[in-house]
């Protein structure tokens, strides 16, 4: 499912993205997929997927 319409990320991607990287905010998991935030309406979801999927679930501010 597209999570981010303007990148066109979807949530497998994602996922990818945040468990197999050291992202410590949504700004470098958009660095990591090769884009970055335009809209701003999926910071907040990448921001709870990053507490759900990673050891520690705390992301940085960004």
């Amino acid at each position: 499912m597209y999570l981010c319409i303007c990148n066109a990320l979807t949530d497998r991607k994602l996922k990818e993205v945040i468990t197999q990287g050291n992202n410590a905010n949504a700004a470098e998991v958009y660095e990591a997929c090769g884009c970055r935030a335009k809209c701003g309406e999926c910071v907040k979801l990448i921001k709870t997927m990053m507490q759900e999927l990673t050891p520690g679930g705390t992301p940085q501010p960004g």
